[in-house]
């Protein structure tokens, strides 16, 4: 018996896959509309709940702003009445509150400050001027650097707030004045050219900046060994310092001297302590550059050839670079009799530091040994009154307090040392300027 034969059913295009027959005509685009609504309406119901959401958002935003502000006003408004009534604990509490809200202003931080000040506390008066903003005033950053070098004992920090200022205004010449002066206290001759030659570049030179200048080298203040102490009390390790206070103390051993056999003794045993503290400088500092002239110095006021080209030869490379190093190898090769390499060591001294009147009164003697009279007096005349002037310079008690005479004759000395625009500063300077009194020595 044959089994009746069963076709596939295929789909056709009114059938699906099952052969179940698929909406046509108008049912289906109806079904396809109400699909495509549904979806739409879903999306358009996320939109506006977002946009719901952001602006709710945007009002707890606008109401914060709101309360912040009007909080701040009230603190601004309540430090004030603070201010005017003395309330000067009320005000410093009042003062940081409005601080934190307002990180930005700087005047909670100027209140805050004066009302510590008031009560006597220094540290507090410093702690918030440091926490101003960048858009602190000027004077305010002044009252901080002064605060950082005389009641804190922090001049690295009062450095650090001078520089600030000189940054933001490259023509404050009360900051300027300050680093010349840290820089000759702590006998920095480098930093004290470098700076003295930036600000007659930025235009807040005074007439004293020339003064620092010329006594880059040689310029000493009597109480640097003292304030040196003090400094390293807060940073004894510190490079800056310790070299600035052995080398001050060797200038006060060395200038005393002996009246009696037992203070020939005693100046023998500070010879000895003065070679001991530059060799252990040396060895503790070795790119130090001012204690490799002072070496080097120590070494030509004796005569000692063989130790001068010692120190010479070992010499680093930042020291080579320094006039210092160039006036020192003119002495060696003059007392060698070698002028031709003498005449060019000054010559490199000179170029090195225009001013260098040393450099100018080793040339004459080579010029006088090479048979070059005019040469002679005429570097002999700029090395003389450059002794002059610094011998001047080291008697005044303070830089401010200088006698007109000095600058008058500094700008006949610039002149000589081919310094014209130097010479002209200092005249047009000198018309309006009035020296200090000089403090009354009891």
């Amino acid at each position: 018996m044959k089994s009746r034969s069963t076709k596939s059913i295929k789909p056709n295009k009114a059938t699906g896959p099952t052969g179940l027959n698929k909406p046509t005509g108008p049912s289906r685009v109806k079904t396809k509309e109400f699909e495509a609504s549904g979806t739409f309406l879903g999306v358009r119901r996320w939109i506006w709940f977002a946009f719901l959401g952001i602006g709710c958002l945007g009002l707890v935003l606008v109401g914060y702003q709101w309360i912040h502000e009007r909080e701040a006003h009230r603190l601004e408004e309540a430090c004030l009445a603070a201010s005017q009534s003395n309330d000067w604990n009320a005000l410093e509490l009042l003062a940081v509150q409005w601080g934190l809200l307002q990180p930005t202003r700087f005047e909670p931080f100027l209140l805050a400050a004066h009302a510590a000040e008031q009560k006597g506390d220094k540290t507090r008066t410093a702690g918030y001027l440091l926490e101003m903003p960048s858009n602190a005033p000027i004077s305010a950053l002044l009252k901080l650097s002064y605060l950082q070098y005389e009641d804190l004992n922090d001049p690295l920090g009062s450095i650090e707030t001078c520089e600030k200022i000189r940054n933001r205004d490259p023509s404050n010449a009360e900051a300027h004045e300050r680093l010349l002066f840290f820089w000759t206290m702590t006998r920095n001759t480098p930093k004290i050219r470098s700076e003295a030659n930036r600000g007659i570049r930025d235009g807040c030179a005074t007439i004293t900046t020339y003064a620092y200048l010329f006594g880059a080298e040689k310029l000493r203040f009597g109480d640097a060994f003292e304030t040196n102490q003090r400094w390293l009390k807060t940073y004894p390790t510190q490079e800056l310092f310790l070299v600035p206070a052995v080398l001050s103390h060797i200038t006060l051993l060395a200038r005393i001297e002996p009246t009696s056999p037992t203070d020939e003794s005693e100046q023998l045993e500070n010879r000895k302590k003065i070679d001991s503290d530059l060799k252990r400088l040396s060895v503790d500092f070795p790119n130090n550059a001012e204690v490799a002239a002072a070496r080097v110095e120590r070494e030509i006021d004796r005569g000692d050839e063989e130790a001068v080209d010692s120190l010479l030869t070992n010499a680093t490379a930042n020291f080579q670079k320094d006039n210092r190093y160039w006036r020192a190898k003119a002495w060696l090769h003059s007392a060698r009799m070698e002028y031709p390499k003498s005449k060019e060591c000054c010559d490199r001294a000179i170029e090195l530091e225009p001013l260098d009147w040393q450099a100018y009164l080793t040339r004459s003697t080579v010029f006088r040994l090479l048979g070059k009279l005019p040469e002679v007096q005429k570097d002999s005349e700029i090395g003389l009154l450059g002794s002059e002037l610094t011998k001047q310079l080291n008697k005044s008690t303070k830089v401010f307090s200088l006698e007109r005479t000095f600058y008058e004759r500094l700008a006949t000395f610039a002149e000589q040392c081919q310094q014209p625009k130097m010479a002209s500063d200092i005249r047009e300077r000198l018309s309006s300027y009035i020296p200090e009194a000089a403090p009354v020595q009891q």
